[in-house]
């Protein structure tokens, strides 16, 4: 959809996007922002293109109106927006290319490219994709399991019903979501979307709006911390000024550090530690846990002999990156609680067991029968 009150003007770019883009894309022009907005609650549009500056009914310049029509279009529908404009500065702060870009009109190779960029970001696809995904899902759910079981599930308390589906539908997308939207990409873009591991790893941004659990933070642009504080320690009293439900004045944090800074990398370049001993911290000590690189999250190594109990005003502050997902948090947790906890034990000789083994002994000798 191309929204623009220079009707013919907007009708000439859409015939070169036609021309240089695909032959195949349908393009509608539209000259009316109030037309525009009930076209997006009723029909699927890959990309809109905005003009910002449109004559308001005096004939006068409204320099307003393309940014309060973007934010309508963000509230009805998501899908990427192309800002075309010979304002460009009025909606600059704006520009999140691919999904929204900010391009001066009649700079043709320009507007070109950033049409290009947003129809191959694939957003609208997955967008709709993910929305059928999730529409099935409920439904069937409904269906087959809630309708069978009304009396158990229903009538005596909706909040828990709502709970149940809520956790079945996040379960269910978290195993299977991925694969079946990879499959259907892969028919109707020519590609796989790809299933790096690291993106396993975090929610990214933090799923809750205050600080929780196995948060990553960042302090002052260059510090990464792991929050170890339980999360019922951490959430707020509901309108409670941000008020912790305990008297939580400090946050346990881990000192995350970049891979490339870390100790034990240090070590190994002054040569102090071999390449085995670096490959097992990367693998997982007692000390260390490895977090892998996510879009602007580096190779970092959590050092657990690096804990410090920080005030909590002053770590809220702190940007949130992410938060590590299930069962990456648990595991994390679980190493933390084994390199402060840990028991130490000699290692057992196992040698005459080992070599009973590989010579087809018995490892244990058979006892007689009483009888």
């Amino acid at each position: 959809m191309i929204v623009d009150d220079e009707k013919d003007l907007a009708e000439e770019f859409a015939l070169i996007l036609v021309e240089d883009l695909d032959d195949t894309l349908q393009i509608e022009v539209l000259d009316s922002f109030d037309e525009a907005e009930q076209r997006l609650e009723t029909e699927s549009y890959d990309l809109v293109v905005l003009d910002v500056r449109l004559k308001n009914l005096h004939g006068q310049d409204d320099e307003e109106r393309g940014r309060r029509l973007y934010e309508r279009v963000a509230r009805v529908r998501w899908v990427p927006v192309v800002f075309r404009t010979a304002v460009p500065a009025i909606v600059s702060d704006l520009g999140q290319p691919p999904a929204i870009s900010v391009v001066l009109k009649g700079e043709t190779e320009d507007e070109i490219r950033v049409v290009r960029e947003a129809l191959a970001s694939a957003i609208p696809t997955v967008t709709r994709l993910l929305g059928q995904i999730v529409d099935r899902e409920v439904r069937s759910f409904l269906r087959d399991v809630v309708a069978q079981h009304w009396n158990e599930m229903g009538v005596r308390d909706h909040e828990e019903l709502v709970l149940v589906l809520v956790n079945r539908l996040a379960a269910w997308m978290k195993e299977h979501a991925v694969a079946e939207l990879s499959t259907k990409l892969q028919g109707k873009l020519g590609t796989s979307v790809g299933q790096a591991s690291a993106a396993h790893v975090y929610l990214y941004p933090p799923v809750v709006d205050h600080l929780t659990c196995c948060d990553l933070l960042l302090e002052n642009g260059d510090t990464y911390w792991l929050v170890l504080t339980p999360t019922c320690d951490l959430i707020p009293v509901e309108g409670g000024g941000g008020r912790l439900r305990s008297d939580l004045s400090t946050v346990r944090l881990a000192r995350a550090h970049t891979v490339a800074d870390s100790p034990v990398v240090a070590d190994f370049r002054t040569g102090k530690i071999r390449k085995e001993k670096l490959a097992g911290a990367l693998r997982g000590t007692k000390r260390y846990r490895y977090l892998p690189r996510y879009l602007d999250i580096p190779d970092l190594l959590v050092d657990f002999e690096q804990v410090h109990s920080l005030p909590f005003d002053a770590v809220q502050e702190w940007r949130r990156i992410a938060t590590l997902d299930s069962p990456f948090a648990e595991a994390m947790l679980t190493a933390f609680s084994h390199s402060v906890g840990r028991v130490g034990t000699p290692d057992l000789e196992t040698a005459d067991v080992l070599r009973a083994i590989t010579t087809d002994l018995a490892v244990i000798p058979a006892q007689p029968n009483p009888s």
